[in-house]
């Protein structure tokens, strides 16, 4: 139910306290049971989602880095910038060319 929850409301603002509120379980519990069957935490779960938004975004439209990052819940570029790198390996602007056959994600 979280992760449903989660990917549902990744645009917007998100905390574990928010999503054990919406969904109705203590922190606690929620944080225990995201690593238990997942293997990754909550807010690892949050930006593993706000990443496949922007990733999304990056790759079917011309949207600017600025409005992708608010789009996928991110308060800033910068911010998007670096979980990008982290969870996808390049930056922003190296996996949109990729995407579009405009050169190597490596860039």
């Amino acid at each position: 139910a979280a992760v449903a929850w989660i990917h549902e409301h990744a645009g917007g603002r998100l905390s574990v306290p928010i999503i054990s509120n919406a969904i109705s379980v203590s922190r606690q519990r929620l944080e225990r049971h995201f690593r238990r069957h997942l293997g990754r935490t909550v807010l690892e779960e949050i930006r593993r989602r706000r990443v496949e938004v922007a990733r999304r975004l990056l790759s079917t439209t011309q949207l600017q880095l600025p409005e992708i990052a608010k789009r996928s819940g991110f308060t800033n570029p910068a911010l998007l910038s670096v979980a990008f790198r982290r969870e996808v390996g390049v930056p922003p602007g190296a996996y949109r060319r990729h995407a579009r056959g405009l050169g190597d994600a490596g860039d």
